[in-house]
């Protein structure tokens, strides 16, 4: 769905300091820690579906 907006509308943010996730372990048993996950879904998302940003940047937009 994102992805598709992201076409339609162009401009998407996440807010990368207002999410949040916790450890969890893969199929293998694996332990990531909830930092390493919240990066890695923040990489995943940067430029590809939103644009990354902090809340800081996001307050800025708004008053725009």
């Amino acid at each position: 769905l994102s992805r598709g907006l992201g076409d339609v509308y162009k401009r998407q943010y996440m807010v990368s300091d207002a999410t949040a996730t916790f450890n969890k372990s893969d199929h293998n048993g694996k332990t990531f820690s909830a930092d390493q996950l919240h990066e890695a879904a923040l990489t995943s998302i940067h430029e590809e579906f939103a644009m990354v940003i902090s809340t800081q940047n996001a307050l800025k937009l708004c008053t725009k």
